[in-house]
């Protein structure tokens, strides 16, 4: 083989070996939260309605677990992970909610997270 056909089959060894690798190591990031089953991952996005304004910042739990706060309220439900909810990704199942206010308001309950998907929880005021 001389250096012509080196200058012609170089280039499209290295791209097909670029593509291999581009594709496994998408394959391997999006299974990242669950290597074994990703299906079995879902997500839960809390986020408070207008009507809890005057309760001030609100914490959120699942199964007594420490999940995070949030000062925002929405007028319409926002996208998951949106900046002011409090979201996360579990183990699709039954869970235990808690969310705790400044004021000393409570709520409490069971959500259902399904996986493969992103289930919204609109916390409202109890008046």
């Amino acid at each position: 083989m001389n250096l012509s056909h080196l200058k012609i089959f170089l280039p499209i060894i290295f791209t097909f070996t670029l593509g291999y690798f581009a594709y496994s190591d998408k394959a391997f990031s999006d299974n990242v939260s669950n290597p074994k089953n990703p299906v079995n991952t879902g997500n839960i996005s809390f986020y408070r309605d207008a009507s809890t304004s005057g309760v001030g910042k609100v914490k959120f739990y699942l199964n007594n677990v420490y999940v995070g706060s949030s000062k925002e309220t929405f007028i319409f439900k926002p996208s998951c992970f949106a900046y002011g909810t409090v979201a996360t990704t579990r183990i699709a199942g039954r869970y235990y909610f808690q969310a705790k206010s400044d004021s000393g308001d409570t709520w409490d309950g069971y959500v259902t997270i399904i996986g493969g998907e992103c289930t919204s929880y609109r916390l409202r005021s109890k008046l």
